[in-house]
Parts: structure tokens; sequence; C-alpha cells
């Protein structure tokens, strides 16, 4: 569920709640060269998750996402 999203901050604000709480915190900066950085935080409870997996996880999810966009606006 996004919770609150900023499209002149590049910012979302998502939780997941499927039997726990996950907050995750997206920010989106352009970069030179039509390239993009973007940075994540989540937070299980109100603990921080350092957990690598979690992060590669969505990252993959992510980049597949943004594959599979760029090629239906083609």
């Amino acid at each position: 569920m996004i919770d609150k999203d900023s499209y002149e901050l590049g910012s979302i604000n998502t939780t997941k709640l499927s039997g726990y709480n996950l907050r995750m915190t997206v920010n989106v900066s352009p970069r030179s060269g039509g390239r993009m950085m973007i940075r994540t935080n989540a937070q299980f409870n109100l603990d921080v998750v350092d957990d690598t997996q979690l992060y590669q996880q969505f990252f993959d999810t992510f980049s597949k996402s943004m594959f599979l966009q760029a090629h239906l606006d083609e």
C-alpha cells in the first residue's frame, strides 16, 4: 500500500501489511547522462532493516519492472 508519494521530491513511502509491518521509502534522483540514482531504506516494525537480500530482491524486481515498462512504451 502506498502511504505517501511526491513526484516533485521523487519519493514513495509504502507499507506491506501481511502478518508484519514492513515500511519502505524509495527516493529517485536524476543524474547526468539520463541516469538515475535510486536509494531505499526499510523498517520492520520500528527496526531498521539491514538485510542485503531484501534490498537485492527489491532492486531485482524494480529492474525487471523498468525493463518491461521501457519495452511496452516502444
